[in-house]
């Protein structure tokens, strides 16, 4: 996995640990998802960011704060997120200005049932909890805006690419069929055919 925290000595890795540790400690529910989840099953590719799906349950936002420490400040503020109609809070790493989106799981059908399907996957350092493969190819396409994102299709493509052999193909049909996405999907397929 690539990824860049600013060139200031720690690697986004490191700080995607960090709030691992951080969450796993407070027996926070939690998803790696976006560019690092995308990286672990494709290709990796440079990033400025980290994204994670959490269920907060009884844990306060002060309580992450506080395992965070003083290298991660969280903003309280949420901000709406319009795909799937979740909140988000973000972190940011003082020393680097490296962004960690929280995502609340959200009542969205693809949101819950992609969080159900999560895995214990091994990174570089550690174990987390990621997205599958299906589910990277899927929200990569729904997020793409129609195609028009090309980091999201790419992503998407070098999962397909990949991961190609052991997709379970009904399920991305059944949540693209259910997103809009599927012609987008059959025309990604069609270019990692023609590599």
């Amino acid at each position: 996995m690539v990824a860049s925290a600013g060139g200031r000595g720690i690697t986004a890795e490191e700080i995607l640990y960090a709030v691992v540790n951080a969450l796993e400690s407070l027996g926070v529910a939690y998803m790696v998802v976006g560019s690092f989840s995308s990286s672990l099953y494709g290709t990796p590719r440079m990033t400025h960011d980290a994204g994670l799906v959490v269920e907060f349950g009884q844990v306060s936002p002060s309580q992450v704060q506080q395992r965070l420490g003083p290298a991660l400040r969280l903003d309280p503020q949420m901000s709406f997120e319009t795909i799937t109609g979740t909140y988000r809070m973000i972190a940011t790493h003082a020393a680097s200005a490296f962004k960690v989106e929280f995502f609340l799981l959200s009542g969205d059908p693809h949101d819950r049932e992609r969080f159900a399907r999560r895995r214990r996957e091994p990174l570089p350092a550690r174990e987390a909890f990621v997205a599958s493969p299906e589910d990277a190819v899927i929200t990569k396409l729904r997020r793409s805006k129609g195609g028009n994102r090309k980091k999201d299709i790419d992503d998407a493509r070098n999962v397909i690419r990949a991961q190609q052999q052991t997709l379970d193909w009904p399920y991305v049909h059944r949540w693209c069929d259910a997103h809009g996405t599927r012609e987008l999907l059959d025309r990604v397929r069609a270019e990692v055919a023609g590599d």
